[in-house]
């Protein structure tokens, strides 16, 4: 049988939850390697059998519907707070404006230092705003991030049918269904870091 790459896999398990891969290590006490975090190379490198694919499929699929939903609510509530910040600076902006016209006509210093320290406040909340939409790595914004993360969760549900399929055939062979939920794992982990919603 060949050694499929799940990696991605074992990686996001150890990172979300951590004692699910020890439980998978306990029942699996012969694939140790295929276990661990990183590839074994040369000759110490076994096949494993298709137990522990199917295992490590079921436990990926799990691990990446909690991340999933994790990071399906965590880019709205930031884009939620960035329309918030917005919105206290279009007011500040608007008195602000009206503060102009009063250090205008009265010329107070007062006034002027008032206007001052509001048209600060403006130009942080707008730099608050754009952090939080904007993600660590790339160009995509929330919504693109939202989007690629839908796309995801229907492929987690396809790789879940695939898994059911294999699971009911009197000889269960994981390895296509755990190649299907490595590359979503793979996916997820940079979904995760390039969206800045990385809680590891």
């Amino acid at each position: 049988m060949p050694v499929a790459r799940v990696t991605s896999i074992v990686e996001l398990i150890q990172a979300r939850m951590p004692d699910v891969l020890a439980e998978l290590r306990r029942s699996h006490p012969g694939s140790l390697d295929l276990l661990s975090e990183g590839l074994v190379m040369g000759d110490k490198a076994m096949a494993p059998g298709s137990a522990v694919y199917c295992a490590l499929a079921r436990s990926g699929l799990q691990v990446a519907h909690k991340e999933i939903a994790d990071i399906l609510r965590d880019l709205p509530l930031r884009a939620r707070y960035a329309k918030r910040i917005r919105l206290i600076g279009s007011i500040v902006a608007a008195l602000m404006s009206a503060g102009v016209v009063t250090s205008a006509i009265f010329s107070t210093k007062e006034v002027t230092i008032i206007t001052a320290l509001l048209s600060f406040v403006v130009t942080v909340g707008s730099s608050a705003a754009s952090h939080l939409e904007t993600p660590l790595f790339g160009t995509n914004g929330i919504a693109e991030l939202t989007e690629e993360c839908l796309r995801l969760e229907m492929e987690t549900q396809k790789a879940e049918f695939e898994l059911q399929y294999q699971l009911s055939l009197e000889n269960a062979d994981c390895i296509n269904a755990a190649t299907t939920v490595n590359d979503i794992c793979a996916k997820l982990r940079r979904l995760s870091v390039f969206g800045d919603v990385n809680r590891s």
